[in-house]
């Protein structure tokens, strides 16, 4: 028996990267996986190779309904929720504070700090009324810069 066995996660960012590695390893141990990406040619190929275990829907995570709906996703298709991946992450917006546009932070802080908290949010839900659940979230080396 693998370590997450019976266990529904989200992975954001799951069709590529980290979140692909991860959402390869969370099969690999047992779990079933909701693989939550705006990339959906990559998304679609990774639920499909991983199998029964694994479905895609299309996330994109700056956006809260998609978040909300990727929870619920996890829900309908697996019939509940026990992780919540957030790792859909990015660049952002690059430069000198000085140089850098309103809409290039704003697009920044959306995709790797609201976009957190919207897994937070929606998961918790879940979370609360079951009880139980864990919440992962990605972070950057880049953060200590």
């Amino acid at each position: 028996m693998g370590r997450l066995e019976d266990k529904v996660a989200v992975i954001t960012g799951a069709a590529s990267g980290i979140g692909e590695a991860a959402a390869r390893l969370f099969v690999e141990e047992g779990a079933r996986v909701v693989v939550a990406d705006i990339q959906t040619g990559e998304g679609e190929a990774l639920a499909a190779e991983l199998g029964s275990a694994a479905a895609f829907v299309r996330t994109d995570v700056t956006r809260e309904d998609d978040v909300a709906g990727a929870v619920e996703f996890a829900r309908s298709e697996f019939g509940r929720l026990d992780v919540m991946y957030n790792n859909a992450g990015g660049f952002g917006a690059r430069g000198s504070v000085t140089e850098i546009t309103s809409d290039g932070f704003d697009a920044t802080v959306a995709l790797l700090l609201r976009s957190v908290f919207y897994g937070l949010k929606h998961a918790g839900r879940v979370f609360a009324e079951q009880g139980h659940g864990v919440v992962l979230s990605t972070a950057s080396i880049a953060g200590l810069h």
